[in-house]
């Protein structure tokens, strides 16, 4: 809704036209951090680096999803997706909000060679 009502404008969104871009996302993520935390408490400021980490996390973990293998056949590749199942289960057994179930189906079948894995 925030990028809807206050971000009404095309250079927010990916040229798919429909994904934000990462300023609109600092912005929401500004916003809520806003609306969830008291500016003048003293713990506002490790909170909000706490959830900064958290995000980082996340846009790794969808980064590296996004990653195309040149080799996606290979060991590496296959021990690159490992690893990415590990940060998503750890990530949600953390944080009880996070929900991967599709990016680790999507992992799993990358994994099992049924795709994914296209150039």
């Amino acid at each position: 809704e925030i990028i809807m009502d206050e971000l009404r404008d095309y250079r927010f969104y990916e040229e798919d036209m429909l994904h934000p871009t990462k300023v609109a996302c600092d912005y929401v993520f500004h916003r809520l951090l806003e609306s969830h935390f008291d500016l003048e408490e003293e713990e506002t400021d490790k909170k909000r680096q706490h959830f900064r980490g958290i995000r980082k996390k996340v846009e790794n973990i969808n980064k590296a999803l996004k990653h195309k293998p040149f080799r996606p056949d290979s060991d590496e590749y296959r021990a690159f997706l490992k690893k990415q199942l590990e940060e998503m289960e750890k990530l949600e057994m953390m944080h009880q909000w996070i929900d991967y179930r599709l990016e680790k189906e999507e992992v799993l079948k990358r994994l099992s060679g049924e795709g994914g894995n296209e150039k």
